[in-house]
């Protein structure tokens, strides 16, 4: 062997640790960067689905566990990464719905789980959101008695943020489902909501013609 082969031989070995070193470095940042970005949102995620909402934290955190576990294999771009995220976070949900000994009623879950009104695109016409409690509790009510399907569509879209595409690849469903799926629901709750709010006003105007 050469005298410039032995040199070009050990170069590589020194370059190798510090080439590691770098490495590492930057999956640390490319960690770190993440977690700044979606931190909150994975903790609000939680907090909309899970009773007590002091396990959104706990949920949060091994939620991070499994990302620094699985760091090698955070996609590059940035909305892939966060996609990849929140498929972990929706993992982690799952085992721990699993885990659970008891289940809260539906309807006291969600009141705790909805921290935040649906957003204006979550009904249309004059269903859409106001800060008026009524309308807002009929909302709240309405989506307790959707499907769990439907349900978690309507709330990865309109409490989540997720466009519908990535809320049908976070549940593992075709473009076409994903669609079909939430028009049904949005339907649905659509119908649900009209159904109270006459209900509420009839009963308003009994009231009002009684006294």
């Amino acid at each position: 062997m050469s005298a410039g082969t032995d040199r070009v031989s050990v170069a590589r070995r020194v370059a190798r640790p510090e080439l590691a070193a770098v490495a590492e470095h930057g999956l640390r940042l490319r960690v770190e960067t993440l977690v700044r970005a979606e931190a909150g949102n994975l903790l609000a995620y939680f907090s909309r689905r899970v009773s007590p909402q002091a396990d959104a934290a706990d949920l949060l955190g091994d939620t991070l566990l499994v990302l620094w576990r699985r760091a090698r294999s955070i996609p590059d771009n940035d909305d892939e990464g966060r996609m990849w995220m929140f498929g972990i976070a929706r993992n982690v949900l799952v085992t721990h719905r699993r885990g659970l000994s008891r289940r809260l009623a539906l309807a006291d879950r969600l009141r705790d789980e909805m921290s935040i009104l649906p957003n204006s695109g979550a009904l249309d016409g004059r269903l859409r959101a106001t800060p008026d409690d009524d309308r807002l509790e009929a909302v709240v009510s309405a989506i307790a008695e959707l499907s769990v399907s439907d349900r978690e569509i309507i709330m990865l879209v309109h409490c989540d943020g997720f466009t519908l595409v990535d809320a049908g690849r976070l549940l593992r469903l075709r473009a076409t489902t994903a669609r079909s799926r939430y028009h049904r629901a949005r339907n649905r709750l659509r119908a649900i909501v009209e159904t109270a709010l006459a209900a509420d006003q009839k009963n308003f105007g009994h009231d009002q013609s009684s006294s």
